[in-house]
């Protein structure tokens, strides 16, 4: 992830730009204003922001809100149009339709590779991070440890809490799965004017655990909920990005449904969790170190009003390749690989009682059985898998303990069913396959090849 290092540039000429915003939008109701400001350096900018469409013609550009699209209006010769969403690319289609995209000179998404950068996690919202959970914190009102808040209605993401609770007690105060109603939770439209964001944080320190479950699941989206959770001391469990990590403050901060089988599995590590105060407060302990360098980039990014950033990059006249309105990764670029060294439970025996992994004596699900002509024998949770003596980088990643491609492992699993019949075309090594094969049980099968 590159850092920001230069918001405003010095060959900065325009000092006034007019952008009319021509749809309706999700953002707050003050978020379409004028307002001036001053670059480090001392140079005063304008932005003439209005909602006003009879000032078309005389604008500069003109801002859309992808969700609210319609039907686009004629454009000026010298016009730039800008392109805005916080929401997915899964609930916005049109933020990847190449015909929608090409119309666009600015684009403003939660994209980290976007024009200007729409991200959560700054300084002026969340404080430093550094709040932990009052020590003596009042228990729940049930004597739950896992709080979950969700009001907008997603099937996958309710029936995997929905699951979840069937093993372990979770309190939900949103309008999604609620069986709590407490005084201090301020809820409802534009509730964050009501004192929603205070009331979130207030309560989230009465529990251990918080589901932070984005509503679809794709590449940068991740919004407010991990972050609330982080700065209010307890520890996130995460489901969403499958790069998340490149939004974390450190390595172990979270718990991610992905690196989980089953919400089964993951109920028995909370519960683990709760009961060992070591092994929970580990992911606490980022708190007393340095933050990782890409998130110290979010914080920076994020401190600068994306409103703002608009406005250099429209002042500055710049393309894509230029980071001016903050760009954090470069354009078409391929996301930087997350880091092997995951959210892993501290110790392979865990993983094996709770992720599903779980060789015939529990004693660890990964080892070494032999050789065969050319091929390692692998135990592979109570599966065995033969693997070319060559496939060091298979043999090695499994052996130190970790899940290929948790994600997949994740989506298998929750789409098969027992007595299944299912074809792993493309197998390789088996590993998938392995995963497969205990979802469909004694009565289902996997052909793989």
């Amino acid at each position: 992830m590159l850092i920001p290092d230069n918001l405003f540039p010095p060959d900065l000429e325009t000092r006034r730009v007019r952008v009319l915003a021509w749809t309706a939008h999700y953002f707050d109701r003050d978020f379409v204003q004028d307002f001036a400001f001053e670059t480090p350096d001392g140079r005063r900018l304008t932005l003439e922001f209005t909602a006003d469409r009879s000032r078309l013609a005389s604008c500069d550009a003109i801002w859309f809100h992808a969700p609210h699209l319609g039907t686009l209006p004629e454009r000026g010769r010298h016009q730039r149009w800008i392109l805005a969403s916080m929401e997915s690319e899964v609930n916005c289609p049109v933020l990847t339709d190449p015909s929608v995209r090409s119309r666009f000179d600015v684009v403003m998404s939660y994209r980290l590779d976007s024009d200007v950068p729409l991200v959560y996690p700054s300084r002026g919202s969340y404080g430093n991070f550094r709040d932990r959970r009052p020590v003596n914190t009042d228990i729940s009102p049930t004597g739950a440890k896992v709080l979950y808040i969700a009001s907008n209605p997603v099937n996958d993401r309710d029936s995997y809490v929905a699951e979840l609770m069937r093993y372990i007690e979770v309190d939900s105060a949103g309008a999604c799965l609620n069986n709590i109603e407490p005084e201090e939770f301020v809820a409802g439209r534009h509730s964050w004017g009501r004192g929603g964001w205070e009331s979130i944080t207030r309560l989230m320190r009465r529990y251990k655990f918080y589901l932070a479950f984005e509503n679809s699941i794709a590449t940068d989206y991740v919004t407010e909920r991990v972050f609330h959770a982080l700065r209010s001391g307890l520890v996130p469990v995460y489901r969403g990005a499958p790069n998340i990590d490149e939004f974390l403050p450190s390595k172990r901060c979270i718990v991610n449904t992905a690196d989980f089988d089953s919400p089964e599995h993951l109920a028995g590590y909370l519960d683990e969790l709760d009961r060992d105060e070591d092994a929970c407060n580990a992911y606490l302990q980022w708190k007393d170190g340095p933050f990782r360098e890409s998130f110290e980039s979010l914080l920076t990014v994020a401190d600068v009003d994306p409103r703002i950033r608009m406005a250099v990059k429209l002042m500055h006249g710049c393309g894509s390749e230029c980071r001016c309105g903050g760009r954090l990764r470069n354009p078409g670029g391929v996301v930087e690989p997350v880091s092997p060294e995951l959210h892993w439970p501290r110790s392979r025996e865990l993983h094996a009682r709770y992720c599903g992994l779980r060789g015939p004596d529990c004693s660890g699900y990964v080892s070494d059985i032999g050789a065969a002509g050319n091929f390692d024998r692998l135990r592979y949770g109570d599966g065995e898998l033969l693997i070319e003596k060559k496939d060091d980088i298979f043999k090695d990643y499994l052996r130190d303990g970790y899940t290929w491609e948790p994600h997949v492992r994740r989506w298998l699993v929750e789409r098969i069913r027992p007595s299944d019949i299912v074809l792993d075309i493309g197998a390789h090594i088996g590993v998938h396959s392995l995963t497969m094969s205990r979802a469909v049980g004694s009565r289902g099968r996997v052909i793989a090849f």
